[in-house]
This record gives structure tokens, C-alpha cells and sequence, in this order.
């Protein structure tokens, strides 16, 4: 879980660094937002190891495709409320 993804811009290359210094370079990688966040949606899509999607659109079949999940923890507080209605 990570605070938040605020990237400065859409450049697929710093996006790169960022994965990378996480320790997420190797492996699929899906990276959960809230709502709307079009720097990640940018700059992961070149990325073939990396997906993004919103907590909204999260389904089984990404859960279980992807080795790591990194979530921001505005997606999990929108997941804890999707799952106690």
C-alpha cells in the first residue's frame, strides 16, 4: 500500500524509476487507484509488466493475474466501503 500515486508528469521513463525503486521491476504489477488519476494511466500503459485500474473496475481475474497488487490508500478505504454494504 502506498500513501498516494502523485506522479509530476506522464513520462513512462520517471514512472519506470519510481516501479524500480519500489522493488516492483520484475513481475506484473497492478496498481489500484481512486478514481481518475491520468498521469498513472499515461505513463504505466507503454510499461507491459504494469497495469493501472481504479478500485471501481478491480476484479477477480487482475487479483489473480497479477503477482504484486499496490494499492493507494484512498482505493482501499473505497474497497472497505464497497465490501461492508
Amino acid at each position: 500500500m502506498v500513501d498516494q500515486f502523485n506522479l509530476d508528469n506522464h513520462k513512462t521513463k520517471a514512472f519506470a524509476a519510481t516501479i524500480a525503486g519500489l522493488g516492483f521491476e520484475a513481475g506484473r504489477v497492478l496498481l489500484v487507484e481512486s478514481g481518475e488519476n491520468r498521469n498513472l494511466e499515461l505513463s504505466s500503459r507503454n510499461m507491459t509488466t504494469v497495469n493501472a485500474t481504479s478500485s471501481m473496475s478491480l476484479n477477480i481475474y487482475d487479483l489473480l493475474y497479477h503477482e504484486r497488487v499496490v494499492l493507494s490508500r484512498a482505493a482501499v478505504a473505497e474497497l472497505q466501503d464497497l465490501l461492508n454494504r
